[in-house]
Parts: C-alpha cells; structure tokens; sequence
C-alpha cells in the first residue's frame, strides 16, 4: 500500500492550505501579468502586428496552463487526500515545473529570437495539447482518489 497525502502529512490543517491555494494562483496570476507586460513592452523595432496575436494567444495559454496546474496541485492536497504521494509528487515535478519551464521556454523563443508566424502557431497548438492534456489528468486523478465523505 502506497503513503497517501492524508497519511504522508496529518497534521495539516484546511485552511492554511486554502490560504496556500488562494496566494498561489494570486502570485501565478500577477507573475504572468507582469512577465506578460515586460515581454509585449519590446523597444523598437516593433515586429509585425501580424505576429501578435498569436504571440499573444501563446503566452496567455502559457499563463493558464501554469494557473490550472497550480489549480489542480491545491485541488490535490486539499480534496483528494487519498492520493498516493508518489501521484502528486509526480504531478508537481513533471506536470506543474517541467512543462511550465518547457511551454515557457517555447513562449519567451517566440517573443524574442524567433519571429515567425509559423513558429508561433505551432507552439500555441502545442500548448493547446498540453493543456487539454492536464484537464485529462484532472479529470482522471478527481475521479480515482475521490474520497466519498469529506471531513
């Protein structure tokens, strides 16, 4: 049998974890906020306003993708407390900081060095994939580790 969140740490309590939640997605969503700014900020020359939309369309599914992971990771702790430890730490590493640095890496090429319609296109359509990608897994871990009475 697999160390479950619930047993991996008792003695934590329910609304300091709701504080964690609620200050989380309030530091991804002024963090994004400012990188956002900072990056459409650019000094002249200015690309071409064909590329922005995309460019855009791109760092905003960044930012929501970094948003509902950060969602999903306090959804985790504080109404699946019979998740194995082994499942979220997982999660954390791979699904919450890998792919963020990764679809962010793709995000900041597009805004910088590669200035290509294409590129841009194509790395919205992956960070399309990835994020349908978490809603699975969202999805998936809700309904294995649903604990049926809550406290």
């Amino acid at each position: 049998m697999e160390l479950t969140i619930e047993e991996a740490y008792p003695f934590r309590d329910r609304r300091k974890l709701w504080v964690v939640a609620v200050g989380l997605l309030l530091f991804v969503a002024f963090g994004c906020s400012a990188l956002g700014v900072a990056a459409f900020r650019r000094p002249p020359p200015y690309p071409p306003v064909r590329h922005l939309p995309w460019q855009l369309a791109l760092f905003i599914l960044w930012a929501v993708y970094v948003g509902l992971a950060a969602v999903i990771h306090c959804y985790i702790h504080i109404f699946l407390p019979l998740t194995p430890v082994t499942v979220e730490k997982s999660f954390r590493h791979i699904g919450f900081y890998f792919n963020m640095v990764l679809l962010g890496v793709l995000a900041i090429l597009s805004l910088t060095v590669i200035n290509h319609v294409g590129y841009a296109i194509a790395c919205t359509c992956i960070n399309a994939v990835f994020l349908a990608g978490l809603l699975v897994f969202w999805r998936w871990i809700a309904r294995k580790y649903r604990q049926v009475d809550l406290p």
